[in-house]
């Protein structure tokens, strides 16, 4: 029975610990719920708060703007109102102008009077007062020209002005209506404040109402409490029976083994309580653990009560802070009203000012008006003065008229002059002209007195060589007639001798008459050193003072002086790798060529043989080759050691250049032959005279002679072709080449 009860007690302690647990639960998450609540309410206090200040600060930055606004208007009127000034200022000054400008104008019409007076009474003097007159017509212009534009100026400036006013009127009527909605929305805020207000208050009931929960159920904490103690003293009391009840226990069983022997006939109900009393030995061990399972949650449900007390005293601490904090925000909130109440009277003041400032502007417009009056009066003023300008103009016109007449005939004697001068000109020009013709013309008379002297010379030289052929003639003949005396009679032979004298005579006319005719084919080679053929860049053989006068040196032009007398500037060509001095003895007119640094030099068109054609290979950098058809002299025994002695009797041949290539040079040999003049020439059909000159003998070639080709002629030995030579490059080769 007794452990029966056990049971019961034991169960029922379990099930009132059950709901101890369950109610201890719901407590904990109403508590967390709470907490919660507790927390949202603080996060929206404080964007309450931050919204609250942010529009204080936006009500602060209106007001400033309004502040700005006021000063920026009133500046302006202020503007407004220097400007007035100074356009009042103006029309007073362009007043006093027109005054003195009308009492000069006065004054004109009175000197133009006398003027007119003057110009009937002198005529000599009517130019210089007329140019006078013009002059002073011309500054009166100039003045009335400037003061209508300063009086366009002083109306655009009213009417700017004006246009200003008009859009400062504007700019007031807008900031009247922007200051009705700063009002409207100032009106809006105050009622947003109130419903925040309002707001502030339900969160505070709220608040009131959370705090009586709390203690509610503070209190329900402690009854529970309570109750748990009350079941402890319970346990401990049953925890104390059950200890009895195992010592009366034990006591039974010692009575019992004592009795054995004499309840032996009981053994088996004994042996049956014995297990039962096991049985309930085992369950009372599972009771205790149970009991001990009970006392450790017990504790540990004391624990988390301890928790609980300690997070809702942080949580009462909280509450007391926002309630602190709240506190604060409701002062701030009345300081606030404070201020919105003084920025509306200081709005009103705004209002009062813009009002004082719409009065001043009234008067401002009023002004404008009257000095627009004093406008239309001076414009009429001006319309007058300018009846009478007009009335000056068309003075000034009949004297302009009378002036520009008298200006034509002085246009027309100054066109004759100019006639007359451009006369002169042409005239001066011809005479130039002319006298530069003469020039020319005695230039030439120069040059063909020099060909003429030159032409003279030869004709000397071929007579005195026809008569020294003519005395060789003539003592031939006298032997020839001795002899033949010897074999027959004397009459015969002096008619023979008279004969031969006749037809000595007759052949020595022929041979004369054929030199002058054969001067007057001869080709000129001057013309190719004419100054026409000059040009810059050209290479020209020059004639050298040291190798007997032939065209051995190249030079390049450079510059061309026409006046006062044609020269040329050049620059002489050198060898580009010339060779020892000890084997250089006959200049060397084939190869590379390269400028010579330094000075040009300056020569005469006399100084020049012919153009050569040569080869530019690089910058400054020539070659000079023989090429096909070109006519040069020619060493005619020519070799190294030869070239090496030095000898200056080296005789010279004249030779065509035939053909060339990378490896030789062919030439052929022209022979001399006299016909009414002397020329070069060889036979197309023969070959057996063709030199073959390699590339490394170029320094053969003596130099290029300037020559003319002629007509084919026929000879006995076939058909030849003939070359005129130019006489200044062939003077030494004359009597070696027969």
């Amino acid at each position: 029975m007794l452990v029966e009860e056990c049971r019961v007690e034991k169960r029922l302690k379990d099930s009132e610990l059950d709901e101890v647990v369950e109610r201890l639960r719901k407590t904990q998450g109403e508590i967390g719920l709470k907490v919660e609540e507790l927390v949202q309410v603080k996060i929206d206090l404080e964007r309450h708060r931050v919204e609250m200040s942010l529009e204080m600060d936006r009500a602060e930055t209106r007001r400033r703007e309004l502040d700005k606004e006021i000063e920026r208007k009133t500046r302006d009127l202020t503007l407004v109102q220097e400007k007035v000034a100074e356009s009042d200022k103006l029309l007073e000054t362009r007043s006093l102008e027109l005054a003195k400008t009308q009492g000069e104008l006065d004054l004109k019409v009175e000197q133009l009077g006398q003027v007119k007076i003057d110009f009937a009474r002198h005529q000599n003097e009517f130019t210089a007062e007329m140019d006078r007159a013009e002059t002073r017509r011309r500054e009166l212009d100039k003045e009335i020209e400037r003061k209508t534009r300063d009086l366009t100026l002083v109306q655009d400036k009213v009417v700017e002005s004006d246009k200003l006013l008009e859009t400062r009127s504007l700019e007031l009527t807008k900031t009247l209506c922007e200051l009705d909605l700063k009002v409207e929305q100032l009106g809006q805020v105050k009622i947003d404040f109130a419903a925040e207000m309002e707001h502030l208050k339900r969160i505070q009931t709220r608040n009131r109402e959370l705090e009586e929960g709390i203690e509610r159920k503070r209190r329900d904490l402690a009854e529970v409490l309570d109750k748990t103690t009350e079941c402890k003293k319970v346990l401990e009391t049953r925890s104390l029976e059950l200890v009895s009840k195992e010592k009366e226990l034990q006591e039974l069983s010692l009575d019992l083994d004592l009795k054995e022997e004499v309840a032996k006939s009981l053994d088996n109900e004994m042996e049956e309580t014995c297990q039962k009393t096991e049985s309930k030995a085992k369950e009372l061990e599972a009771i205790e653990r149970m009991i001990n399972e009970r006392s450790g949650h017990c504790e540990s449900i004391k624990l988390l009560i301890e928790e609980h007390t300690e997070e809702l005293a942080l949580k009462e601490k909280r509450h007391d802070e926002i309630r602190e904090a709240t506190l604060k925000l409701s002062v701030e909130i009345a300081c606030k009203e404070n201020t919105l109440t003084k920025r509306n009277k200081q709005v009103e003041e705004g209002e009062k000012k813009i009002q004082d400032l719409n009065n001043t502007s009234e008067e401002l417009i009023r002004q404008v008006f009257s000095i627009n009056a004093a406008i239309r009066e001076c414009t009429c003023e001006l319309e007058a003065k300018r009846k009478q300008r007009d009335e000056v103009q068309s003075s000034i016109t009949d004297l302009t008229a009378v002036l520009k007449s008298a200006e034509k005939k002085i246009q027309e004697s100054l066109e004759d002059l100019k006639s007359t001068e451009e006369k002169q000109v042409k005239l001066k020009a011809s005479l130039s002209e002319h006298e530069k013709g003469l020039e020319l013309r005695a230039k030439e008379l120069i040059a063909r007195e020099e060909k003429i002297n030159e032409q003279d010379q030869k004709l000397q030289l071929a007579k005195q060589e026809l008569a020294k052929w003519v005395e060789d003639y003539e003592v031939k003949t006298k032997q020839l007639v001795a002899l033949t005396s010897l074999d027959k009679p004397i009459g015969n032979s002096r008619k023979r001798g008279r004969h031969d004298t006749e037809s000595l005579s007759q052949s020595f006319e022929h041979v004369l008459t054929s030199c002058t005719t054969g001067q007057e084919n001869t080709y000129n080679f001057e013309k190719e050193r004419s100054p026409d053929k000059f040009k810059i860049d050209q290479i020209w053989a020059v004639y050298s003072d040291s190798d007997k006068g032939m065209p051995r040196k190249y030079a390049q032009i450079k510059k061309i002086d026409t006046s006062p007398e044609f020269k040329l500037h050049v620059a002489t060509l050198v060898l580009y790798r010339p060779p020892p001095p000890n084997l250089m003895t006959h200049p060397v007119c084939c190869g590379r060529f390269k400028l010579k640094i330094g000075k040009a030099e300056v020569l005469e068109p006399s100084s020049f043989s012919h153009e050569v054609k040569a080869l530019k290979t690089s910058v400054n950098r020539f070659e000079v080759y023989p090429r096909k058809g070109e006519v040069w002299a020619l060493y005619k025994s020519w070799n190294i050691t030869d070239c090496a002695d030095g000898s200056e009797e080296e005789e010279l041949q004249i030779v065509e250049i035939v053909e060339t290539d990378e490896q030789s040079i062919q030439a052929m040999l022209l022979t001399a032959k006299l016909f009414n003049q002397v020329l070069y020439g060889r036979c197309l059909e023969s070959k057996a005279r063709v030199l073959d000159i390699p590339k490394t003998e170029v320094n053969r070639f003596s130099h290029q002679i300037p020559a003319f080709r002629r007509d084919r002629r026929a000879a006995q030995s076939g058909d030849c072709e003939w070359w005129e030579l130019d006489s200044k490059a062939v003077l030494d080769l004359n009597s070696k080449n027969p």
